[in-house]
């Protein structure tokens, strides 16, 4: 059995275990432009999959009050299930815990085949999916994303937001605003070192962007000062992480990669070309980039663009 709703107002909850809207083996459900509030409630919409799940789910324009905020917006069963063909676009859904998320943290779990685009989370808590997260299509945008393990899914966002076990068969493609910066291989950077370039003020920063198109990852590096200028010696080396920190999730052991392309350039002159160097197999590999140009003594900055095939 399925049902549509269109433009309702509810209210309810009051109570942990409380939910606005129950899932258990529907066969469908529509719900478009609706208000809901669950003041100190489980969720706005909870998916019982004891039995079975409950598929072809259609949630748009969803309206959750912001006053006293239930613990989900979207909340699934510790089940086995595998709930499958969910659209959710444009809701507004405030939490304390997560704006999606399975209960208990479960890794039993496999969300399949959603779709998720728009979603408004006015606590940033953003969606948890401790299991397996697969064929997939979500622009999060700002929002954050846990998922133990992603197959086959395409993934827009600040992937410094994104917290992921392992992944296979993804794309993904980084629109976060946020620089990285030199320091250890476990924080959310790109750039680790650049032996022979030093600034004349200020700490050294990477502004990177990243894309990763299956097996391919493409990455733009803008290495600069926060203040003065860089001094770029003989024969200097950048060393790129690879991907397999936070920023990309891990690559697994015995994995190779290898540089299609790189191209660097300093104040419009091109410093680095090629990229036949040798990488390592094991995952936070580095990748060393020769720069061999005579001295510069000042120039704003050096952009290192290129791509690296995870074979």
């Amino acid at each position: 059995m399925g049902v549509s709703i269109r433009g309702v107002s509810t209210a309810g909850g009051a109570s942990p275990g409380s939910d606005i809207f129950y899932l258990e083996q529907s066969d469908w459900l529509s719900i478009y432009g609706s208000y809901v509030y669950c003041p100190n409630g489980r969720s706005d919409l909870y998916m019982d999959g004891t039995y079975a799940p409950t598929n072809y789910v259609t949630l748009n324009g969803i309206d959750g009050d912001v006053g006293t905020y239930p613990q989900f917006g979207i909340c699934f069963s510790t089940s086995t299930a595998t709930p499958s063909y969910w659209h959710i676009e444009k809701c507004r859904l405030p939490n304390t815990l997560f704006a999606m998320g399975v209960a208990g943290s479960s890794s039993a779990v496999t969300i399949d085949n959603f779709r998720i685009k728009s979603l408004i989370d006015p606590g940033n808590n953003g969606i948890n999916i401790p299991g397996i997260l697969q064929n997939s299509v979500l622009d999060l945008g700002a929002t954050p994303l846990n998922a133990g393990f992603s197959n086959n899914n395409q993934l827009t966002g600040f992937s410094d937001r994104w917290t992921i076990g392992s992944r296979t068969a993804d794309h993904w493609s980084d629109t976060g605003t946020l620089n990285k910066t030199i320091s250890q291989a476990t924080q959310p950077t790109f750039l680790l070192t650049s032996a022979g370039i030093t600034s004349s003020g200020g700490a050294l920063v990477a502004n990177a962007r990243l894309a990763l198109r299956g097996q391919c990852l493409d990455f733009q590096v803008i290495l600069a000062s926060t203040s003065g200028n860089l001094a770029i010696t003989a024969n200097s080396t950048v060393t790129l992480f690879a991907p397999g920190g936070q920023s990309l999730g891990p690559v697994a052991v015995g994995t190779g990669m290898a540089i299609d392309q790189v191209v660097g350039t300093c104040n419009g002159v091109s410093v680095i070309s090629g990229g036949s160097n040798p990488v390592s197999t094991k995952p936070g590999a580095v990748i060393g980039i020769p720069v061999p140009v005579t001295s510069i003594p000042h120039t704003d900055s050096l952009i290192i663009t290129g791509s690296v095939y995870l074979s």
